[in-house]
This record gives structure tokens, sequence and C-alpha cells, in this order.
């Protein structure tokens, strides 16, 4: 099987986690070099591991105890990017929800219970966080 691994945007700023073939992984541990990462199902008793030095993988490619969930996938790599543009944009918060559901797949939208609302409080939530509040009111 060919590794299609790729890097998406993490929970903390600046931070990344791997995708492979499809799985997401999240941090484990460092050590000299090398990032150690685990399968971001391991609550649900997914024992699966990866490793990597400079970005590029190291390890084996693992065998998961569940199917992949590309929707899960798409709709958190949506929201962590809501939350960097909110952040990082002074654009109105009903925009950057729209943008954000638009890009989006029906079983995503589905998955992410895509109602702009609830994308716009993630948003401001995100801004509230930051300190990074749109000049004029009428963009809250």
């Amino acid at each position: 099987m060919a590794t299609n691994l790729q890097f998406v945007p993490g929970r903390s700023a600046g931070s990344e986690n791997p995708i492979l073939n499809g799985y997401r992984f999240i941090l484990n541990r460092k050590n000299n070099g090398t990032i150690y990462w685990k399968c971001a199902l391991f609550r649900t008793g997914c024992t699966a591991r990866i490793s990597t030095v400079d970005r590029q993988l190291s390890s084996p490619i693992p065998v998961h105890s569940h199917d992949v969930k590309h929707a899960e996938n798409t709709v958190y790599v949506a929201k962590q990017t809501l939350k960097r543009r909110a952040a990082e944009t002074d654009l109105p918060t009903k925009y950057l929800a729209a943008e954000t559901v638009f890009g989006l797949g029906f079983k995503a939208r589905f998955n992410i219970g895509c109602q702009i609302s609830s994308l716009s409080r993630l948003a401001r939530r995100k801004r509230q966080e930051t300190n990074n509040h749109p000049s004029s009111p009428s963009n809250l």
C-alpha cells in the first residue's frame, strides 16, 4: 500500500497533525528529533502508532482497529482552519462560517452539524481567546 502522509492543522497554534492513508494521528511524545504519534481514536482501543523524522514517516504502516473516518477528518480540518482564520483575519464571522461549510461534502456537513450559527460561535470564541476582535461591531 502506498503511503499518503499529509499534515493538517492541529489544535494548538502552529501545530500540525499527520493523516496517514486517511487515519488521523495526534502527538504522543518527542525524543531526539523523532516524533511519535498515536491514532486519534486511541481511546476507542486503537493501538496504531507511527513515528516521523523531519515530517517523513520512519516506521512501518500500522494496522488500525477501525475504519477510516474521512468525514470526521474533513470536519476536524475545517474547524481548525476556521479557528485559525478567525484568529488571523478581520472577516465577518458569518462569512468565515459560510466559507467553511461551502467546501464540505454532504457527509461532512452532516457530521459537523452544519448550522452557520454554531460555526460562527466557534469563530467568535476563538477571536475572544486571541483578543482579535473585528474592527466594526457589525462583523461580530
